[in-house]
C-alpha cells in the first residue's frame, strides 16, 4: 500500500468494498480520558510522518521540526548505540510479565523514528474511531508476527492510559 492509500483512509477510511489484503487488520482499542484527542493526534503524527518523508528520510534535526511538539516530549532521552544493545540483551531475558512492563516504556524518538521508516514499518492505517473511552485503531498488516511496539508507543504518547489488541 502507498502513503497515497493510507493518507485517504487516514482522512475518511477505506473505500467501500477496498480490503487490507495480507493478513488482514489487527484492532487496538486505546483507553484515555479523551479518546477523541489520541485518535486525532495519532493522525496527525501519521501525517507528519508522510509528509515528512516524501522526498526522503529526513535527518533527526529535521524530524524535530516537523513531529509534533507532544510527540517529541513524550519520547524518552536518545541512548548510546552501548545502551540500546544492553536493552535488548536484558528485554530477551525478561518474563512474558516483564516484558509486557518494559513495552509500556517511551522509546527514544530516534528508536520510533527508525521504526516508522518504510522499509521497517509493518503496518498502514486502515480505520479509526471513538467509542466512549477508548479510540479503536485498525491497521493492516502482511502477515504475522508483526512488529507493532512503534504504534503502541504512538497511542500512549498520544494520550492513551491503557491499549489491547486482538492478536
Amino acid at each position: 500500500m502507498t502513503y497515497d492509500d493510507e493518507r485517504r483512509r487516514l482522512l475518511s477510511g477505506p473505500a467501500p468494498g477496498e480490503s487490507p489484503g495480507g493478513a488482514g487488520t489487527i484492532t487496538f482499542m486505546a483507553w484515555a480520558p479523551e479518546p477523541t484527542m489520541v485518535l486525532n493526534r495519532v493522525r496527525e503524527a501519521l501525517f507528519a510522518v508522510m509528509d515528512g518523508s516524501a522526498d526522503g528520510w529526513p535527518d533527526h534535526e529535521e524530524w524535530l521540526r516537523l513531529l509534533p511538539r507532544w510527540l517529541v516530549e513524550a519520547a524518552a532521552p536518545e541512548r548510546s548505540a552501548e545502551d540500546v544493545a544492553a536493552s535488548v540483551a536484558a528485554f530477551r531475558s525478561m518474563s512474558a510479565e516483564e516484558r509486557a512492563v518494559a513495552e509500556t516504556q517511551p522509546w527514544a524518538l530516534s528508536e520510533w523514528l527508525y521504526a516508522m521508516q518504510p522499509v521497517e514499518r509493518e503496518w498502514n492505517w486502515w480505520t479509526g474511531s471513538v467509542g466512549g473511552a477508548s479510540a479503536r485503531v485498525e491497521v493492516a498488516v502482511p502477515g504475522s508476527p508483526v512488529a507493532l511496539g512503534a504504534l503502541e508507543f504512538l497511542l500512549r504518547a498520544a494520550g492513551a492510559t491503557e491499549i489491547d489488541d486482538d492478536r
